[in-house]
């Protein structure tokens, strides 16, 4: 057949060019579930409902690469999610619903189990029981509702790399009523400084301004005859 009976070749139709590569993802997902998928690969089957004709393979490396992990990308501020090229506001909101459905199934599922927060005894139990050790000076931010239920926990290097409005986002995302802040220190009948304390009350009142109650701080040595030692109820934490 000459160049004039030979058919010109279909332009590939939006959505075609990468759905070969879907399919297989979702009928791989369809028979191992997510067992062997690696952090990126899980965000890449979410992003395929979010951008739905868009090749989403590197738009997922871009993000655990700048949040670190499956956890990290899902729990960053809306804001941060966008200035990740191809990231728009669409799928910064698609990703942050996801934890809040997470703590919805939670309340729904193992209401029995949640740990309460009410003082240094639970959050002892707390810290041994579910929480992992943190290094000495790292930070928990522990979440929780107006039962003083523990809804989620997020690890901090430091208390400089907590910022209010950082922790109002992550209230927000969580449906939580109030903070609680824990920090690993060497000795907890040596603590702290004048300067930590001041840097403390500073957050506590961005966080007051907020209207986001930080409830305590507490600072943990895991030495067994060192109980947790609360701001709060020493008073060096104005109550709210």
């Amino acid at each position: 057949m000459g160049e004039k009976g030979k058919k010109a070749d279909k332009p590939a139709k939006p959505g075609q060019i990468h759905a070969g590569h879907r399919a297989r993802v979702r009928k791989r997902f369809l028979v191992t579930g997510l067992q062997g998928f690696h952090d990126h690969e899980v965000l890449e089957l979410l992003l395929f409902y979010a951008v739905p004709r868009r090749d989403v393979n590197e738009m997922a490396h871009l993000l655990i690469n700048r949040f670190g992990s499956l956890a990290g990308v899902l729990d960053a501020p809306e804001e941060e999610l966008c200035a990740i090229p191809g990231v728009g506001p669409h799928v910064a909101h698609f990703l942050n619903i996801i934890p809040e459905i997470m703590v919805q199934m939670a309340r729904q599922t193992f209401v029995e189990e949640v740990p309460v927060l009410r003082g240094p005894n639970s959050l002892a139990k707390l810290m041994s029981g579910r929480c992992p050790a943190c290094p000495m000076g790292h930070m928990l931010l522990i979440l929780t509702d107006a039962l003083q239920r523990v809804l989620v926990v997020h690890p901090y290097p430091s208390l400089d790399s907590i910022s209010a409005k950082e922790a109002l986002t992550r209230a927000a995302n969580s449906r939580a009523a109030s903070v609680v802040l824990v920090e690993r220190v060497e000795d907890c009948t040596d603590y702290p400084s004048q300067e930590k304390l001041r840097a403390i009350l500073r957050l506590s009142n961005q966080m007051r301004m907020l209207e986001l109650p930080l409830r305590d701080y507490y600072t943990v040595d895991f030495h067994e005859d060192h109980p947790p030692h609360s701001f709060a109820r020493s008073g060096q934490l104005l109550p709210w």
